[in-house]
């Protein structure tokens, strides 16, 4: 299992687009796993969603990050293998957001 994340901007309003490739030996495991994560973010609970797959063993969601803090992102993926062997396999990603998220310039008063 591969895992990307794409964060459309590091401020609050943002959000991230998480990716979960599954794939065996080279071949795409189509058709044969389902894929979620759970989302804990700084200001709710902790919550499951599902990523459905929209390509041959590629599966896709959007983790909205309405406000500053750390976003820890569990991506769990249970199916079986080409010989029809199950297997469960676990991912943890962050995804950071902050008010000066995208920001690239030097403060004025010089700090970094």
């Amino acid at each position: 299992m591969a895992i990307a994340v794409k964060q459309s901007s590091r401020r609050p309003g943002g959000d991230a687009q998480i990716t979960a490739s599954l794939a065996e030996a080279g071949i795409p495991l189509a058709h044969t796993a389902s894929v979620g994560a759970v989302v804990s973010g700084p200001a709710a609970k902790p919550h499951r969603m599902p990523l459905p797959e929209v390509a041959d063993g590629e599966f896709t969601g959007t983790v909205p990050t309405p406000v500053a803090g750390l976003y820890r992102v569990l991506v769990r993926a249970e199916g079986s293998s080409l010989r029809g062997e199950p297997y469960t396999r676990e991912e943890l990603r962050t995804v950071a957001v902050w008010t000066r998220g995208d920001d690239r310039s030097i403060p004025r008063d010089g700090r970094a």
